[in-house]
């Protein structure tokens, strides 16, 4: 096949890149065929897994991997069980394996992905490349970072958990070759986060009858979802929330099935967001949706504006109300939680900027803190923030990074964020309403992140971020190649003269 019939193919067919980069016609199978024996599996494999002791656990473990399942569907579905464990069992160490259930999860996606990942040319493409150079720059700095700091086992583990990062992002930028992959893909994913939402609002309503995960009981009256805590769950979410509002904003607003849907999830995830009572991850999605807002023009901009105009005079009327959780109004000066954030924030600056080309290690913190107590006003000890000196991590991402490994490994981390956001904007110029709303609510998505993980450790348990950088890479791809199907069918003529 010549390029000029090749090309040509595109104004007819659905999009998937070949090995050489071009794009021809696919066969979409029907994945409804597979969920027969994907709930088969999920129930043989229910038994296997009975021996964690806990009921739920093995289920939903289970599920994860029956979903390699969907891979007969095409290489697409590989990410589909990297997702739902990151949405529920994250952490997970499961007795059979022996290790984390992340590990296990990403190298058997990773394998089905192989023909993926090596037969589409992506490491040349400058779209990977804005994402993976800084991300295997970051790699690379905090291990030789760590061989200096740290014992050769910490070195190998914290080297792993990066590597199984780094898998993730180039999976998500590999797989994801078509529109109708990247919708089968969100629609799973949402699927998923509206019945951990519904989970979430049964452990509010009613804690003592609800579903749990890795624990058995909220945390202090905070629902934690599957996960083990409220701060993960509220981590998940966010990562759902921004993309599903940028889909739903680009749609024509009107009384269809799939706009009531994406409407009524939208709205049940927020709830369950609330109830996570993180104040850091609530708070983080107003910058998100005025960033979302600009991206969008006319109507759509003045809706989602008026939406955190709304927000932010509810937030102040109902105070008090008891309709609003008062965790959401207390600040440094009157809950010890606020004030651990304030203190451990202003002694990681302090640490950083005495040790910033360098740092102190991944480990150092909790000792090196104490030495810094001096630094600190008399509120911190007041309010009792003071007390998670020594005790711990630091809660800030960018700090975290700063004063562990030094200032180039800094560089490099918020050059992913660069990177991804970069293949964001680009794919925001979309014309089909999908992914342009789909690409909007990722920079949210990332903006989210971000502002979160400035006030908590998200790096060291999420992998979120990678999966937007991977996310970013198709997202642009995809929007590059359906900009060179619009031109085929414009011009056909003129496109064989150009490639003569």
């Amino acid at each position: 096949m010549d390029n000029a019939t090749r090309l040509r193919s595109i104004a007819v067919s659905p999009l998937r890149t070949s090995p050489t980069g071009a794009a021809e016609v696919t066969q979409h199978r029907p994945v409804q065929r597979l969920l027969l024996p994907l709930i088969v599996v999920s129930a043989l494999l229910s038994q296997i897994f009975a021996s964690s002791g806990n009921a739920t656990v093995a289920w939903v473990t289970a599920i994860i991997f029956a979903s390699f399942i969907l891979v007969f569907n095409g290489p697409a579905w590989s990410i589909v069980p990297i997702l739902i464990n990151e949405m529920t069992l994250y952490g997970y160490l499961n007795p059979i394996f022996g290790i984390a259930q992340r590990y296990v999860v990403v190298a058997v996606a990773a394998i089905f992905a192989l023909s993926a990942i090596f037969g589409n040319r992506m490491f040349v493409d400058i779209r990977m490349r804005r994402v993976l150079i800084p991300s295997a720059a970051f790699l690379l700095f905090v291990t030789v970072m760590n061989m200096q700091h740290s014992e050769d086992v910490y070195v190998y583990q914290y080297l792993r958990y990066q590597l199984v990062q780094l898998a993730i992002l180039i999976v998500a930028a590999c797989v994801l070759r078509r529109v109708s992959d990247v919708k089968d893909i969100s629609t799973v994913v949402v699927a998923a986060t509206v019945v951990v939402s519904l989970i979430v609002i049964w452990q509010h309503f009613a804690p003592s009858t609800a579903i749990y995960g890795s624990v058995e009981e909220t945390s202090k009256g905070r629902a934690v979802g599957l996960t083990g805590n409220p701060v993960s769950l509220a981590n998940q979410l966010i990562f759902v929330l921004p993309p599903l509002l940028g889909i739903l904003m680009a749609m024509r607003i009107q009384w269809r099935r799939d706009v009531v849907m994406l409407a009524g999830s939208t709205l049940l995830i927020a709830v369950a967001l609330n109830f996570t009572y993180t104040r850091s991850a609530v708070f983080a999605f107003v910058p998100a949706i005025i960033i979302m807002g600009l991206f969008f023009g006319g109507r759509q901009r003045m809706i989602i504006l008026s939406m955190v105009v709304i927000s932010v005079i509810c937030y102040f009327a109902l105070e008090n109300t008891g309709l609003i959780g008062s965790r959401y109004y207390r600040d440094a000066e009157e809950d010890r939680s606020a004030s651990s954030h304030a203190v451990l924030g202003e002694v990681s600056l302090a640490i950083a900027l005495d040790n910033p080309t360098t740092g102190i290690g991944h480990e150092a913190f909790p000792t090196v803190s104490l030495d810094y107590t001096d630094i600190l006003d008399d509120q911190a000890f007041e309010v009792g923030g003071v007390g998670s000196l020594g005790k711990m991590e630091p809660h800030n991402d960018f700090l975290n990074v700063w004063l562990s490994w030094g200032i180039i490994a800094l560089v490099a981390f918020i050059g992913i964020f660069v990177g991804a956001l970069r293949n964001f904007v680009t794919a925001s110029k979309s014309r089909d309403p999908f992914l342009r709303g789909l690409a909007i609510g990722c920079i949210g998505g990332l903006v989210t992140y971000g502002v979160n993980s400035y006030y908590h450790n998200s790096m060291d348990s999420s992998a979120f971020l990678w999966l937007y950088a991977g996310l970013s890479v198709a997202l642009a791809r995809l929007v590059r190649t359906a900009a060179q199907a619009s031109y085929v069918r414009s011009s056909p003529t003129r496109y064989r003269s150009s490639i003569s």
